[in-house]
């Protein structure tokens, strides 16, 4: 007898229970519906004869009252920690040469500058004053017109989702530098101007390179990664 498997319509109809259970979320639904795929199909190697409908319910059923909640919440946790993976493999892939090379020259040279001026205060006025106009300019115009993932209206995506929680972790590396004056003084009172100047340097050129990751290569790699699973997804 001929393995029994789903039709493209009843994979549908897979796709609009996850949704009237309120998983909303594509790529989750794509998660929920390989498994709930793989039951039925199992339930079909014992009971050919049933219905679609039948084993569906009977399926749902075996989850238990809070057995569906459960599973919706296993596999966002997995699709949750593979987007982490892919957050760091792209970090990995950011911090080689040249970015070290270019770390390292940045670091250097932020220390000349603290050493040939002799007022610290307008090195440090100035790197902050920049990114205010930067910040205005990336919010406004260049993450919405280069960087965002434009959606089809009315579809949702947890790794769409997962961009915005790394725009969001952007506001913390952005208030970094002006706690530099701050820093400042506390070690200054506690090194010497060698020492303080040089670990401000390195630290801001570690900090730098992180906000700027963050800006346009972790978006870029993101909205790279979504157009390859996903382009049918994308508004033109």
């Amino acid at each position: 007898m001929t393995e029994r498997k789903l039709t493209s319509e009843e994979v549908d109809e897979l796709f609009d229970f996850c949704r009237k259970h309120y998983v909303n979320q594509y790529d989750l639904q794509i998660e929920l519906v390989d498994h709930m795929a793989a039951s039925i199909e199992a339930q079909w190697e014992k009971e050919p004869d049933r219905t679609f409908r039948q084993v569906l319910n009977q399926t749902y059923r075996e989850f238990g009252i809070n057995g569906f909640s459960k599973i919706k919440s296993a596999k966002e946790k997995a699709l949750r920690k593979k987007y982490n993976q892919l957050f760091w493999q792209f970090i990995r892939g950011y911090f080689k040469i040249p970015k070290i090379l270019f770390t390292i020259a940045f670091t250097l040279s932020f220390f000349m500058l603290l050493q040939l001026v002799e007022n610290d205060g307008i090195i440090i006025g100035i790197y902050i004053f920049l990114f205010l106009p930067f910040g205005i300019a990336y919010h406004f115009y260049i993450f919405p017109k280069y960087l965002k993932i434009k959606l089809i209206v009315g579809k949702s995506f947890l790794l769409n989702d997962y961009l915005t929680i790394v725009q969001q972790s952007l506001f913390f590396l952005i208030w970094f530098p002006f706690q530099l004056p701050s820093l400042y003084q506390i070690f200054e009172k506690r090194s010497g101007d060698f020492w303080l100047e040089l670990l401000a340097s390195s630290v801001t050129a570690i900090f730098t390179i992180l906000i700027y990751a963050n800006c346009f290569f972790i978006p870029k790699k993101i909205k790279e990664h979504f157009t390859q699973q996903f382009p049918q997804f994308i508004s033109s």
